[in-house]
């Protein structure tokens, strides 16, 4: 499952600019949270939306409440900055996003791995086994203006970052793709399928077809 176009383990720009659903990408080395990140760019008028905000590691990820994620070299950290009208989305359908968003994960990595059952815990996280393999935090900037109208969807899977290297006091609740499927990944391949099931899932979030349901 490895790409042919550079290191797999390092973010390609080239291949980054051309991911589905998404208009633009800003591309990061080591950052502290990339939700950080894209709830300070969504603030900019001109920022094309849906836009990706990606790292290749990222320290300090948030979850819900105080809660933090562990995420070692390998792992694929981004966040989405979406302007949740131009995919007819009302504020009505944002309590859902957490799930929509779940839902798509699934579907990237049934794609990957379709013998591991991948299921979403509500509300914001992906387990197989009993142990988790993704979390999911969705913010609404604190700004006026368009950021008012948009929303920041945070989403961390543990692809390539071996949960055997994890602090010893977590190696009990997680696990990641690489471990549950005996083989290492293309990060890029992944995000682009998670992208192009999500472009799918709201759309049916939108239409209403959506059949969202949490374990």
């Amino acid at each position: 499952m490895m790409g042919d176009d550079g290191p797999p383990d390092v973010f390609n720009p080239r291949r980054l600019a051309g991911m589905p659903f998404v208009r633009h990408v800003e591309l990061h080395d080591v950052v502290a949270s990339t939700n950080d990140l894209a709830l300070r760019a969504a603030s900019d008028e001109e920022l094309p939306v849906p836009a990706l905000v990606i790292a290749e590691q990222q320290t300090a990820g948030r979850g819900r409440g105080d809660h933090h994620w562990w995420s070692g070299s390998g792992a694929l950290t981004f966040s989405l900055i979406l302007e949740p009208a131009q995919a007819d989305l009302t504020t009505n359908h944002w309590p859902r996003l957490s799930l929509t968003t779940a839902m798509a994960v699934c579907d990237a990595l049934t794609e990957l791995a379709p013998q591991a059952e991948w299921g979403a815990k509500w509300p914001n996280d992906i387990q197989v086994g009993g142990r988790k393999v993704c979390g999911i935090l969705v913010e609404a900037p604190n700004h006026g203006g368009p950021a008012g109208r948009r929303v920041v969807v945070g989403i961390g899977v543990t692809v390539n970052n071996s949960w055997r290297n994890a602090p010893q006091d977590l190696r009990h609740i997680g696990t990641s793709l690489c471990d549950v499927a005996g083989q290492r990944y293309d990060r890029i391949e992944t995000l682009t399928r998670f992208l192009s099931a999500f472009a799918v899932r709201l759309g049916q979030l939108a239409s209403g077809q959506a059949e969202l349901t949490d374990d």
